[in-house]
């Protein structure tokens, strides 16, 4: 497959960088489709940021300080637009709609993919005015629906679990448009790991307990409390924390651990998580959909802290449900399940057991090889 124009592409992929998790999902797609058709053009548009750079540095600037400064006002905001009127009129199926549409126009796409309700209005309102007519399949990037999502044009769901499935029917979604496939990660998790190999190839102790902090795209609440916590537990462990890109808190979590009973491994930006978790036995985390996916892939237990209320509630819900993590709102509630899980005999087994019942790993390959039926009957 392949244009024979240069400018066009066979797939046009459309996603926004609030949390990551779309732009990784978009990301873990589109190589599952080339895996599968390496002669497949296919172009990933992070859309806020190319209509407006300012414009996505201010609301991806306001979606932090909002969830982490006043996450009461986030969840009154996320439960008053959790309405059917809200995906249906809202303001936001106008943003960028002509640049976008003459783009279309332009790269002349077989196939529209979109891993955010934002990019799935915006082109659900052209198919619903009969401007285009290009097939619209649409990734929802976490484990429970918000009605945001909600839009009859499009033509594939691709989604985590059989819950949200009937989440869509029960909003008049056809079934028949609806695949359970699971969350796109990279391929990556589903390899099987040796922890012992994987501790030796980084250092660390082969036969220590091991957990992975990861403080995500935005942090994690009280992250530096957390390794405190670690850093002085009383059983010896060894901590592997992410910080990402922000070499701030990597000085200050060094700095306030250092000669502490317990080591932390201290990483900024990695590129590695595959075998991060793979090495690990719990991971201290927020609620993300595609982090959490990818712990489930790698059988990795979570003690998920301080989800946001909203989207990371309904995941932390679903895992807490299905026995693969745990949830702590507090450092003193922490602590408690922390010491729990960690003295409790075989829940560490359990827990990744119940991970091993729900994960899937290839839902990238899966919903590539859909999105390639869907192209194969244009």
């Amino acid at each position: 497959m392949g244009n024979e124009n240069k400018n066009n592409v066979d797939v046009l992929m459309l996603t926004v960088s609030y949390g990551g998790g779309h732009v990784q999902a978009a990301n873990a797609l589109t190589l599952g489709l080339q895996a599968l058709q390496p002669k497949l053009a296919v172009e990933i548009l992070d859309y806020v940021r190319w209509l407006n750079a300012t414009l996505d540095y201010l609301t991806r600037l306001a979606y932090v300080k909002v969830t982490s400064k006043v996450p009461t006002l986030w969840h009154l905001l996320y439960d008053f637009t959790d309405r059917p009127f809200f995906a249906k009129y809202s303001l936001t199926r106008r943003l960028g709609f002509q640049r976008l549409y003459n783009y279309i126009l332009y790269k002349q796409p077989k196939l529209i993919v979109s891993t955010h309700f934002l990019t799935t209005a915006v082109v659900g309102e052209m198919k619903k005015l009969g401007l285009i007519d290009v097939p619209l399949a649409t990734v929802i990037t976490d484990n429970i629906l918000h009605a945001l999502w909600l839009n009859p044009a499009v033509d594939l769901y691709l989604v985590a679990n059989g819950r949200l499935r009937a989440s869509l029917m029960q909003h008049g979604i056809a079934q028949h448009k609806i695949m359970v496939t699971g969350i796109p990660i990279d391929v990556k998790f589903n390899r099987q790991y040796a922890k012992r190999p994987l501790r030796h190839k980084l250092g660390l102790d082969p036969d220590l307990p091991t957990i992975l902090v990861m403080s995500g795209a935005y942090g994690m609440g009280d992250i530096k409390g957390i390794c405190r916590y670690l850093a002085n537990y009383e059983q010896k462990i060894q901590v592997i924390v992410v910080a990402g890109k922000d070499e701030k808190l990597r000085r200050k979590i060094s700095m306030l651990t250092k000669g502490a009973k317990n080591t932390l491994h201290i990483f900024g930006y990695v590129t590695n998580v595959f075998e991060l978790m793979a090495l690990a036995d719990l991971l201290i985390s927020k609620a993300g959909g595609l982090t959490t996916s990818e712990a489930l892939a790698s059988e990795l237990p979570m003690l998920i802290y301080r989800p946001i209320p909203g989207q990371e509630e309904g995941n932390a819900e679903y895992l807490l449900n299905a026995g693969a993590a745990e949830v702590a709102n507090n450092m003193e509630q922490f602590a408690t399940v922390f010491k729990n899980i960690m003295m409790q005999p075989g829940k560490l087994e359990s827990m990744a057991y119940a991970c091993a019942q729900v994960k899937k790993p290839l839902a990238a390959l899966q919903g590539g090889q859909l999105l390639l039926s869907l192209l194969g009957n244009i």
